[in-house]
């Protein structure tokens, strides 16, 4: 994994990158805005491989331990929340979840509060309402894993 910063005008994108420069967790903070998001939670991460010839901006490049501190302090908010869905939401649970966005590990879905992660829908489509069923759990995103049911 490679772990690096991006900053472009006022805002430093941070991203975790595999080998082949796929992007899989990014946390974007607007300094203008005084805001943040978050790959786990918004629709935010870099598509396709990201090209570091190619970035606008200045980059540095962080360890892994800086950009694991660097999540945690944003995600930790979330934690409470997290560990009572998984108490409420057990392996089995069927839910309707509707069919957002694809990223590299697969389909993410969303409903209400709750975020999944579908490693393969054959029917893809935009705002489609699918029933999954939890198969487990990605403690690091805060996603259900789930499974077409």
């Amino acid at each position: 994994m490679k772990y690096i910063c991006v900053s472009y005008y006022q805002d430093k994108y941070y991203m975790e990158l595999d080998e082949e420069n796929t992007a899989l967790r990014e946390i974007i903070l607007h300094d203008q805005l005084a805001s943040f998001e978050i790959s786990c939670f918004d629709n935010c991460l870099a598509e396709g491989e990201v090209n570091i010839d190619q970035i606008e901006g200045d980059i540095l490049k962080l360890s892994k331990e800086y950009f694991e501190n660097l999540w945690q302090t944003y995600t930790v908010q979330y934690k409470s929340k997290w560990d009572e869905i998984k108490k409420s939401m057990t392996i089995g649970t069927i839910l309707e979840m509707k069919q957002c966005y694809i990223y590299p590990q697969g389909i993410i879905l969303k409903q209400d509060y709750l975020t999944g992660l579908c490693e393969k829908i054959d029917d893809f489509s935009l705002n489609r309402i699918a029933t999954v069923r939890i198969i487990g759990y990605d403690d690091l995103n805060m996603w259900l894993i789930v499974d077409k049911a």
